[in-house]
């Protein structure tokens, strides 16, 4: 049985066809199912006629082949033999392809012409992606050459090959205003330059596309060693014509550009004032021309915000005063704090010996002796049992209930004496999302200078979650964060902490 080998199959675009063409088994879609092959000769019939295509595979992701028009007679060699050398020669380029690592190192510059003379000032850049199949041709325009502009062009690398001395690319061009195949396949034939070559036999070889070897000329003629590559580019989605990188639709002149220590280049910063003390800032990717720094083509507007909060923000109101039940909290970075009563550290001396202090550990030898001070040592320690029996943790939130621009966490024991305190500084909406500035107060309040406290109310429940980098717009509430919790109402404070 005839079949068309298995590394083929799949779909396939040719220039010109205007449906797609699926290789499958013994089927070419286009032109028929296969009866005889010998090599890359196959006789291949359809409801009309027998034909002879000779295939050649350039690359697992291109195919070119040469066919005889429609015949009655159905011998493989007699039809093969009527293909002429002149014969046309079409591709085929794979759909979904593996790109290729391109051939082309960045950075590079080059010059470049469409016929009308060489653009070469300003020099025009090829830049690298994340992916080595990908590069970025960034197209300046000369003014004193016509058929020259500004242009970026992504460039996927599909296939490579060699015919003789010459190398063969096929690329998919990406840009605004390539919406087909037709218009994104390309066909570049290029060639790598010899560095000991001179310029003398390349200069103005041809007038009309001004072709240089891409390098630094001295006095003597020859080329530097930084030289690169010149290539020519097909004007559609065929390989057809494209013999030397001297001639095409557009040629180039590349050489290897030097790795800088900076990207020089424009930024676009976009500031939202968020309250009196405090912006955000977005910034995009760096441009090469100042007009497409903050075009909406370079410019996401998803980009992740820089919150920037003033060196001495003045308190503001807090949201929500009153006091609430705290449930669900969850800590990422839990603090190691020791057992305190009143806000002043225990500090374990012995194992059967904890001493309150306020700044410095009492030596045993120095106590004095004494009935009373054994029993003021029981009371104390009795009283720091009964405290180390309750869990430090956080229980309620009171906000605005010593001042209105405090947040007080606070525990479940017995004095219910404050974890942590922030002071507010200022607040917005977004999105149905609130955020919340604020500046730890308390000796225990962990971590950072400043946090943004990011929160939803949902059938009544506050919804928590802090963030010490900046207010972040993916979180979840609640659930994420160096600090997360549900906050419900128990009503007001009746009266003032003293």
């Amino acid at each position: 049985m005839c079949r068309f080998p298995a590394k083929w199959e799949g779909t396939w675009f040719q220039s010109g066809v205007r449906s797609l063409i699926t290789i499958e088994m013994n089927r070419l879609s286009s032109k028929g199912r296969c009866l005889a092959s010998d090599g890359d000769k196959f006789l291949v019939v359809d409801d009309v006629c027998y034909r002879c295509i000779v295939i050649h595979e350039k690359h697992i992701n291109v195919l070119q082949y040469k066919e005889t028009f429609c015949h009655d007679r159905n011998n493989l060699y007699s039809l093969c033999s009527l293909i002429t050398g002149d014969a046309l020669l079409y591709s085929m380029f794979r759909l979904n392809a593996q790109p290729v690592h391109c051939p082309f190192k960045p950075p590079m510059t080059f010059t470049y012409s469409r016929g009308h003379g060489e653009c070469k000032n300003p020099v025009s850049s090829l830049d690298g992606c994340i992916e080595e199949s990908k590069i970025v041709l960034r197209y300046q325009a000369c003014p004193d050459v016509s058929g020259t502009e500004s242009a970026v062009e992504e460039l996927e690398c599909v296939a490579t090959w060699k015919e003789g001395s010459s190398r063969y690319l096929v690329g998919k061009v990406y840009h605004s205003h390539i919406t087909s195949n037709e218009d994104r396949f390309r066909c570049f034939v290029y060639e790598k330059a010899n560095p000991l070559q001179g310029n003398e036999n390349t200069l103005n070889r041809n007038e009309g596309y001004n072709i240089f070897l891409g390098g630094e000329y001295g006095t003597s003629g020859r080329t530097h060693e930084n030289f690169d590559f010149r290539l020519a580019q097909s004007g559609d989605a065929t390989c057809n014509g494209l013999f030397s990188p001297m001639e095409g639709s557009r040629t180039m002149a590349l050489k290897k550009g030097k790795i800088p220590f900076f990207q020089s280049g424009y930024v676009c910063l976009w500031f939202y004032r968020r309250d009196v003390h405090v912006i955000e800032v977005q910034s995009g990717p760096t441009t090469r021309r100042i007009e497409d720094a903050c075009h909406a083509s370079h410019f996401n507007l998803n980009m992740p915000f820089v919150t920037l909060v003033t060196t001495n923000p003045e308190p503001r109101e807090c949201p929500y005063s009153g006091k609430f039940s705290v449930a669900g909290i969850s800590q990422m970075e839990r603090q190691k704090r020791s057992p305190t009563i009143n806000g002043k550290a225990i500090i374990n001396v012995s194992s059967s010996d904890n001493i309150i202090v306020d700044n410095e550990i009492m030596s045993e030898r120095k106590r004095k002796k004494g009935s009373n001070l054994k029993k003021r040592k029981r009371k104390r320690r009795n009283s720091v049992d009964k405290e180390e029996s309750c869990e430090d943790e956080i229980t309620t939130l009171e906000v605005g209930c010593d001042t209105s621009d405090t947040l007080e966490f606070r525990s479940q024991c017995a004095s219910s004496r404050i974890i942590s305190e922030y002071s507010c500084h200022g607040r917005w909406t977004e999105n149905e999302t609130n955020f919340l500035i604020t500046t730890p107060q308390s000796r225990t309040s962990i971590g950072a200078k400043r946090y943004c406290f990011i929160y939803k109310e949902i059938n009544g429940v506050i919804h928590f979650s802090s963030s010490s980098q900046s207010c972040v717009r993916s979180i979840n509430t609640g659930v994420e964060g160096v600090l997360a919790f549900n906050a419900t109402s128990l009503g007001m404070m009746t009266s003032k902490r003293k």
